[in-house]
Parts: C-alpha cells; structure tokens; sequence
C-alpha cells in the first residue's frame, strides 16, 4: 500500500463499535480472561466512573485505563504509551457528547458524531495533532453499564468499570480493538471518561462510556507541557499492517463411521497458536464458519500455520478418546482468498481452512466499514429432557435452526462450547462446577452478542460413574452410551 501524502491521516479503517450492554448481553465467565495489570494498576480500575468524582475521571481515572492498556502492552513486549494532551482533549469531548446525545444504539457507528458529523480524523485534525505532518490514528470505544454476578452477566461482575472496558477490548471483541491496543507503532494515547452510558437505557448506580484515540508522528511534537514527558521515536511512513481472517474450515474427508470431531489451531508469523475449533462435529462435504482475524505489522506476504486434529476412539469400554494428528500445514500467502489444505495423515482425515489476507486499509474519513447486524438471540431454550447435565457435560436445546454465521457460547457456566449442530437446535458444552444455574444460550458475530431468556439447570457430579460402551453402528448412525445407535445429527441424549 502507497504511504499517504504528507500532512495527511492513516486511519484505521478497521476500527469498530464497542458497545458492552447490560447483564444479559455480551459478558460471561467464559470471557473473564486475568488483564495483564490487574494486580498492578491499583484499585480504581474496578470502580465505574459514575461512582468517581469528575477531578477523579480526569486525572487517576485516565490512568487506570492507561496503566491497563500499558500492561497488556509491555506484557508482550510492546512500548508503553505516553499520554498525550490533545489526544485527551479529543477522546474526552467525544465521551461527553456520547454521554449527552446517547447514539450509541441500534447499530449507529459510535465514531461519528449525528449532531456534528465530526469522525476521527476531523476531531483529531481539528485538536492540532502532529502539526499537519503525516501521523498513525485509531480510536476505541466502550459503554457499559450494571454490576451483577459473574455467572449472571458481566465479566468479574462488572460491567461499567475500567477493568471491564479493557477486559471487553483485550479478550471479548473481535472487531480489532486488541488489534489496536496492541498495535506497535503507536506511542501515545489520549483517554476520555464520562459518568454515564451512551445508551438511552434507564440509568444504573455503575455506568461509564470511554474513549481511547491512539496516534504516533512521524516527527517530534512541540514540547509538552511542563510535567510532560516526551513521546518516544517516531514509526517509519511506511507502517503497515496486514490482516488474515479465518472464513471456514471444509472437511474434505471424514474417516470416521459416522462423524468426526476435529480442532483447529492457526498462528501467523512467529505469533502464539490460537485455538480456533474446541471440538466440533462435521462430516464430510461439510463446513464449520470461522470468524477469527489476526494480524501482524507489515505487508504481505504473511506466513500461516495451522495445525488439525481429528478424534478417535474410544473402541473399548476401558479406553479414553484420544486425539490424532491430521496434519500441520506452513505457508506464505500474499493478499487474496487463499486455501490451506491440511491432510498429511489421510487416514486421520482431510480438511480445507479457507483465509483472506488483506492490507489493512487506511483511509481519510474516520468511518468504520459496516458491521453485520447482530445475530438473533436464540429462541426456546433450556435442557432436554432426560439429558441432565452430568460428568462435566450439558447439552441445551433452543429452537431450531440456530441463528446463522455465529459463534455460540452458553452465559452462566465456566467452561467451553465444544460442539453446536445449529440444523436442531443443539448446543454442547463443558461445566466445572457443580450445582442449580440459570443459563442463557448466547449468539455472536463481529456486530455483537444476543442471547436467550434464562433457564434453570442441575449442573450435576463432575465425574462420570463409568466409561462409554462401545458400539459398532451402521452407517449414518453412531453410538450413544444409554440408547445404542442414533442418527448422526440427533443428541445422543435427547429424546425426540
């Protein structure tokens, strides 16, 4: 991609809507993942900035998201970033007006103000950024709002706070907010805080709206103010950034009677694996929806690793299922739809992830690309009857087919999704605690999380009192421990 003539902006056109709403959306244990400055940035950082006074937002709350997104930074190597007086100025007028106008609803982009049509570059150009030479910008967003119990809602019970918001950004949305948290040419931030939502929803005692603009020049700012400190070296003009995004897996061949189970990991370049697939059940000729993106500094190509693994077992009564290696699978890839096919042990089966690598764009307006709107909140929803959970496993049955091009998640259990047939309405997953629960069945995409009404659940002993029974079964059928042989699509414990 050619650099941008001077003295004008590089936005990110990737950046995106980040709404948290309240309890019933978005936030479970499934999502509470430790934030790297957790035990560092002081307790402020759980305290929602409606519960700050406003010489507190402005000055230690701005610092605690700071420390946050500093820490989870530094962690992995990164520069922190310096705070930045004009950057500030901007992030804060715009959570002021998100506060007063409360637009963030409905799908409007958050990063363009209605009343003023003011986007990320104009406010950024208008504050003086940079002094008209050529610069890097991108700006976050989060509203939140309510407080409640981890298996009720919100990661570590928060909705509103500055936790929360970095929690939300770092290792819930997929719509490249940890993408530009963790961006390594910026070198300065500007935080905004307002003690209210964006939304028109009522008002709660927890609410907060932020605002993050990052940016780097490619020369020295004036000075700062006296108590400043300078911003480190400045990035090269021609920063670039590419973007893989995982689209589907397609089994080529599945070698089991009936169908396999696989897992997918994937990294690019020298990056850490991702888990991208648990474990999910497809046949042969079938596909399994991806919606991960990663991406590294630099234009392409860009290196793609991925690795597959495919379930066996178990043949007898005494045997544990064990995975087997498909195959792991390198490869350069420039920019386009590309295919990675993966099937060095055929006898373990053949697969296709498909990816699309892309130059992330920069372009001069500040508006984000459209997302897709969220997907519809499953409907129906509870535990089949005779399919109590139990041995750390529950299944629940919404009504049929499940909302499509979603990733599904069950809100109110910790543990993980590990199989979903979206054509009857079937959701797996694991438990690890024992007990009554109300549970919610979730649906996501890039435009956000809905979920179901709340229904009660037994969760009961962790540990199974046998083994499964093996059973050979004709095919189109497998074996269920309590019933012998069912169809391929059907629950093993659900009773039509």
């Amino acid at each position: 991609m050619a650099p941008v003539a001077k003295g004008r902006a590089w936005l990110a056109a990737w950046l995106a809507f980040a709404l948290a709403l309240t309890l019933t959306v978005l936030a479970s244990p499934l999502f509470a993942q430790p934030l790297a400055g957790a035990n560092t940035c002081g307790a402020l950082i759980h305290t929602p900035p409606s519960q700050m006074d406003a010489a507190t937002r402005a000055a230690a709350g701005r610092e605690a998201v700071r420390c946050l997104i500093n820490a989870e930074r530094t962690s992995r190597g990164l520069g922190g970033l310096s705070a930045n007086a004009r950057l500030t100025s901007v992030a804060q007028g715009h959570a002021d007006a998100a506060a007063s106008l409360k637009w963030w609803t409905g799908g409007a982009n958050p990063h363009v103000n209605p009343q003023t049509g003011s986007t990320i570059d104009s406010r950024i150009s208008a504050a003086g950024y940079c002094g008209g030479k050529q610069r890097l910008i991108g700006e976050i967003a989060y509203t939140g709002r309510g407080a409640g119990a981890p298996s009720e809602g919100c990661p570590l019970g928060e909705c509103a706070t500055p936790a929360a918001a970095v929690n939300w950004w770092m290792n819930i949305s997929k719509s490249g907010h940890r993408e530009q948290i963790l961006t390594r040419a910026y070198n300065e931030l500007g935080t905004g805080l307002a003690g209210v939502a964006a939304t028109p929803d009522a008002a709660l005692p927890e609410m907060g709206t932020y605002v993050v603009n990052f940016g780097a020049c490619d020369a020295p700012e004036p000075m700062p103010p006296a108590g400043g400190t300078s911003p480190p070296p400045r990035p090269p003009p021609d920063f670039q950034r590419t973007a893989v995004r995982f689209q589907k897996m397609h089994v080529n061949d599945c070698p089991e009677i009936g169908v396999c189970d696989w897992k997918l990991t994937c990294r690019i370049g020298k990056q850490p694996d991702v888990e991208l697939l648990g474990m999910v059940s497809r046949n042969t000729g079938e596909d399994v929806p991806l919606s991960t993106t990663m991406a590294q500094d630099g234009a392409p190509p860009v290196s793609v690793t991925c690795t597959v693994q495919e379930r066996d077992g178990p043949f007898l009564f005494f045997d544990s299922p064990v995975w087997e290696q498909v195959g792991t699978v390198s490869a350069p890839f420039d920019t386009g739809q590309r295919d990675l096919r993966i099937n060095q042990n055929r006898d373990e089966g053949d697969v296709t992830v498909q990816i699309l690598v892309e130059p992330l764009a920069f372009t001069h307006s500040g508006i984000s690309p459209p997302l897709p709107p969220p997907p519809a909140a499953p409907t129906g929803c509870r535990i089949p009857e005779a399919s109590s959970p139990r041995c750390g496993f529950l299944s629940a049955q919404c009504d049929a087919p499940l909302p499509a091009g979603s990733e599904y998640l069950i809100a109110g259990v910790v543990g993980q999704v590990f199989r979903v047939v979206p054509e009857i309405g079937l959701v797996d997953a694991e438990y690890r605690e024992e007990g009554d629960r109300t549970l919610k069945v979730c649906a996501r995409n890039a435009g956000g999380t809905r979920c179901s009404n709340g229904f009660e659940a037994s969760l009961g002993p962790l540990v199974c009192p046998r083994p499964p029974v093996h059973r050979i079964c004709p095919e189109g059928q497998r074996p269920c421990p309590l019933r012998g042989c069912i169809p391929n699509n059907q629950h093993c414990d659900f009773l039509q």
